[in-house]
């Protein structure tokens, strides 16, 4: 990208007058036809810029309509809208080096539709306005000066319950880069810092529509339920009585230890409106038992062609036995074929089917439920005290997964110490994601995108620690993923080169407070930052682990690098408040140079608190 830091504002005013006084409007006059207006829009930018990014050439509320109408959520987009003033000193420069580069082209075909609009004009200022008010209730601005442009702004739909000016507004705007934000040459948005934003704008949307979808499957899954209940009472005169919403919400009342209710297992139940058998579940005797003893879920498969499946069927489902210190279960319910209409000849037939379900069911329940504050006879509430002292995966193991549901009734914060899909699968949507602040990745998770879909859930995460991670790693992502973390920490077994350091401290996330480093292997931390970090408060280095003790010539040379080296490491952090090392005997006589600290302090004038521990082998 080129430099334009040695242009100065004075330079860029008279360039863009001057440019603008001798070209048209991109937007011709009292322009009422949106159609015809993009057009020329579009064919003045790519005379000016010989490229520019597709326009959406309709209306606003159309190009709305199309961006989130496609029955594949995968292709839902946000609307980007572009509003140009042919006045402003910035357009032209902002146009040229950013809104028309290749680079943003290729990326808002594949993420946004484009929507662009000039108010160059006063009576298409008042279009604008029009058209704004009629889709968002509300009018864009009260000044449109021309200092304040250019200007963009994504458009996503609305989610439920948000207060706006209208319940039938649709859709919600969001300002993404203002115009104050370009009027220091210095202060240039660059174009991956742009990008970078408005890829965090399309990851909410995706957010959005994602928590839309779920709430119109939901409502269309209870209406069909309800439908379907109500069509078999009228029918039959009676109807088990069905649970409302997903399956898989059945599921989770099969056990609920902290309701302390009986367990009960869920029933699913095939119907196919052409099969006659489907009659012979309907008997009051059947009925009444079903209402006290389990869960009902229905499936009308009428419509569905599939010869396979003999109707009516009726399957239960019940909890996956796993042993006690096995974690990996791949999947937490089983399903077993109970009757179907090949085998369905008696009510008597079909209750005992029920009845030896039922009993296998609670035979199955008192196996999983092992009471662990029984056994070692501690008070119920002592769990939040014991839970500060072990990882969650060292609780599943102590405990099983029975632990689970007692750290959500008591809201225990809980360390994630192994990130593996296992794990991850089995604790998904039975833990609550906020009770996690803490994670621990290896190299391996972090790189496989089969993680990705995880971690946006874990909004509380503050702390992360990383075991030999590769030189590719990228902290940015995790800033997305996880926008609470302060504090970093690094468990090295492996060699690592200055590159690492480098890389990392260069593209420190600002939320960072907190920075700790574990070695049992040599690493380079010769860095120098040529702008100091002033975010990091705490440091600690802990090299406890390192073989020390050898006769080794070299070794004993590398530590005394090493530690001389961390010093001048820790002055990359200029408001440093507390530093820690972790050390053994054989450390201590080379951290003990006065010297080397008070040189360290004037440089970090904010140093309060050395700390040497040493742990003796």
């Amino acid at each position: 990208m080129d430099d334009y830091t040695d242009t100065s504002d004075d330079e860029i005013f008279h360039h863009e007058n001057k440019s603008n006084s001798n070209e048209k409007n991109p937007f011709p006059s009292e322009c009422t036809n949106e159609a015809d207006g993009i057009e020329s829009f579009h064919r003045c930018f790519t005379e000016r810029y010989h490229s520019c990014p597709i326009f959406f050439y309709g209306s606003l509320s159309k190009a709305c309509e199309i961006a989130f109408n496609s029955l594949d959520i995968t292709k839902h987009r946000p609307v980007l809208v572009y509003i140009h003033h042919e006045k402003s000193a910035l357009s032209n420069m902002f146009c040229k080096q950013i809104f028309c580069s290749e680079v943003l082209t290729e990326f808002l075909m594949e993420n946004y539709i484009v929507w662009p609009w000039d108010i160059t004009l006063r009576s298409n200022e008042i279009r604008l306005s029009a058209i704004w008010k009629e889709l968002f209730g509300c009018p864009l601005l009260a000044d449109f000066s021309a200092d304040k442009y250019p200007m963009l702004f994504g458009i996503t739909r609305r989610l439920p319950g948000r207060k706006l000016w209208s319940l039938e507004i649709e859709y919600q705007f969001t300002s993404l880069m203002k115009s104050d934000k370009l009027i220091r040459t210095q202060e240039i948005v660059a174009l991956d810092t742009f990008v970078s934003e408005l890829i965090t704008f399309k990851e909410q949307c995706d957010q959005i529509e994602q928590t839309l979808m779920f709430n119109i499957n939901k409502e269309n899954n209870n209406i069909r339920n309800e439908s379907f209940s109500a069509c078999l009472q009228q029918r039959y005169q009676n109807c088990p009585t069905f649970f409302m919403g997903f399956l898989q919400d059945a599921c989770k009342l099969i056990h609920n230890p902290i309701l302390n209710k009986e367990c009960r297992p869920v029933l699913i139940y095939l119907h196919n409106d052409e099969n006659f058998h489907s009659e012979m579940i309907n008997p009051i005797s059947i009925i009444d038992y079903l209402l006290e003893d389990f869960i009902v879920y229905p499936f009308d498969i009428t419509s569905e062609s599939n010869e396979e499946i003999n109707c009516p069927s009726i399957y239960g489902v019940i909890r996956t036995f796993e042993e006690r210190n096995h974690i990996s279960t791949k999947y937490e319910y089983q399903v077993k074929l109970l009757i179907n209409s090949a085998t369905l000849n008696l009510d008597k037939t079909f209750l005992k089917q029920l009845f030896d379900f039922k009993e296998k069911f609670h035979e199955n329940e008192k196996i999983l439920s092992y009471d662990f504050l029984k056994d070692i006879r501690l008070p119920f509430n002592i769990i939040p005290q014991i839970s500060k002292y072990f990882t969650l995966n060292e609780l599943i193991t102590l405990f099983s997964t029975e632990i689970i549901p007692l750290l959500n009734e008591f809201q225990v914060k809980v360390h994630l110490s192994d990130s593996s899909h296992e794990l991850l699968n089995m604790i998904y949507q039975r833990l609550r994601p906020g009770l996690i602040i803490s994670i621990m990745f290896n190299t391996k998770c972090v790189e496989s995108e089969a993680y990705m879909r995880f971690w946006t859930i874990f909004q509380n995460v503050q702390s992360l620690s990383f075991i030999n991670p590769s030189n590719s790693l990228d902290l940015s992502y995790f800033s997305l993923w996880f926008p609470n973390w302060t504090n970093l920490s690094f468990r090295f077994d492996e060699n690592v080169t200055c590159d690492f350091f480098n890389n990392i401290l260069h593209d420190f996330p600002r939320s960072l407070r907190r920075l700790a480093i574990s070695t049992s292997v040599p690493i380079d931390l010769s860095v120098v930052l040529t702008i100091p970090n002033t975010t990091i408060k705490y440091f600690q280095f802990d090299l406890n682990r390192l073989e020390s003790n050898s006769s080794d010539e070299t070794m004993k040379s590398y530590i005394s690098d090493l530690l001389s080296m961390s010093r001048k490491f820790i002055s990359n952090f200029r408001n440093i408040q507390s530093i820690y090392f972790i050390i053994n005997e054989f450390l201590i006589e080379e951290l003990l140079d006065i010297e080397s600290w008070e040189s360290l302090a004037n440089v970090c004038v904010k140093l309060k608190k050395i700390i040497l521990k040493n742990i003796s082998h």
